[in-house]
């Protein structure tokens, strides 16, 4: 049996990337998310300990430090854009441990392309735009009332009504998921190979 660290884990799964044959236990899923949360909740708890100490009678901060937490954040955000391959590929190998296929994650693709519609009106009309980064949705739904003889009010309530129907369908798929990467692994090999197994948790 291997020993299980959260350091030696999360390492473990940058250097396989992607890898997407092969399982992965809960213990490594789970630990390796929360790696990057615990030096996060680190990091807050020294800055405000540090920060405490700065703070000027009108109660501001010096700019150094305020310019070094904006990097430090700025850097942390580009950091989890970083680990994203390699936690998708690390629910793929979770799947295939409850022995699902990992095509599964996937299907997040056809269900979140519709959210790439008001991002891209974000993109090419700007903040100042009709209502926002919904200008696209809005705009398809007044066509699509217009086609039909509906009313503007028809239209901003099927607007409304699509966007709520798609957001429960992602966050029932969502809790599908979670539910799977909660599930235990299949004991014995299955046709992705071996489980892994660890000794007792040691957290270093």
């Amino acid at each position: 049996m291997k020993s299980f660290s959260l350091t030696a884990n999360f390492c473990n799964v940058i250097r396989h990337t992607f890898t997407l044959k092969g399982r992965a236990t809960r213990r490594e899923l789970w630990g390796f998310f929360a790696f990057p949360w615990i030096i996060w909740l680190l990091w807050s708890y020294c800055a405000a300990c540090i920060g405490s100490g700065l703070i000027d009678p009108e109660g501001e901060m010096p700019d150094w430090f305020s310019a070094t937490s904006m990097a430090v954040q700025c850097l942390y955000l580009l950091g989890l854009a970083a680990l994203f391959t390699p936690f998708c590929t690390l629910c793929v190998r979770r799947l295939h441990d409850v022995g699902m296929s990992g095509k599964w994650l996937f299907c997040y693709l056809p269900l979140g392309l519709p959210l790439v519609l008001p991002m891209l009106s974000l993109v090419l009309c700007g903040p100042d735009a009709p209502f926002g980064p919904l200008f696209v949705f809005f705009a398809l739904a007044v066509g699509v009332s217009q086609l039909l003889g509906m009313s503007p009010e028809s239209s901003l309530f099927m607007l409304g009504g699509w966007l709520m129907g798609w957001g429960l369908i992602i966050l029932s798929y969502t809790i599908f998921l979670l539910i799977q990467f909660l599930r235990a692994g299949t004991p014995g090999a299955n046709r992705y190979g071996q489980p892994q197994t660890f000794t007792i948790k040691q957290i270093s």
